[in-house]
């Protein structure tokens, strides 16, 4: 059964984090399910000083270690606003280049791809998007389970 996971700290599709499967195909969804707006002002409560897109990719990040070992590919959502937290983090994990995608919207684009170069992932597959991420995650999320391709 082919497995892939979808991270983002968007919400891009009215569907719960976890899994979805079709056919034999299952995708693990790691995205906002409630309003971006009210997700921003409960972590600035809790954490004040803390930048609320770093907080809550760091939250995916921590929930998507249990299933890492088990999936086929893993796509990225990259944006704006310290979203290049989730490439640090994806450097420090020893999950292969080969099966890893960046989904990226042009915000801060040769910050990005500098970092992208920095931590040695020139190598890996970029996909360039709206600003959200939204059309493209969603796109990926249902391709992958009518037809088993990202494309």
């Amino acid at each position: 059964m082919k497995k892939i996971a979808l991270v983002s700290y968007n919400r891009f599709i009215r569907g719960e984090n976890g899994w979805h499967e079709r056919e034999g195909r299952k995708v693990f969804l790691l995205h906002e399910t409630r309003d971006i707006q009210i997700q921003i002002s409960e972590i600035k409560k809790l954490k004040p000083f803390v930048n609320p897109v770093v907080a809550k990719i760091e939250e995916n990040w921590k929930e998507l270690q249990t299933i890492l070992p088990i999936i086929d590919q893993l796509v990225i959502y990259v944006g704006a606003s310290g979203s290049e937290r989730a490439i640090e983090l994806a450097a420090d994990s020893d999950f292969p280049l080969e099966k890893l995608t960046f989904v990226m919207c042009d915000c801060f684009l040769p910050e990005k791809i500098n970092l992208l170069e920095r931590k040695g992932f020139q190598s890996v597959r970029v996909l360039m998007c709206d600003c959200g991420g939204t059309q493209e995650m969603r796109k990926i999320f249902y391709n992958f389970l009518e037809n088993g391709t990202l494309d």
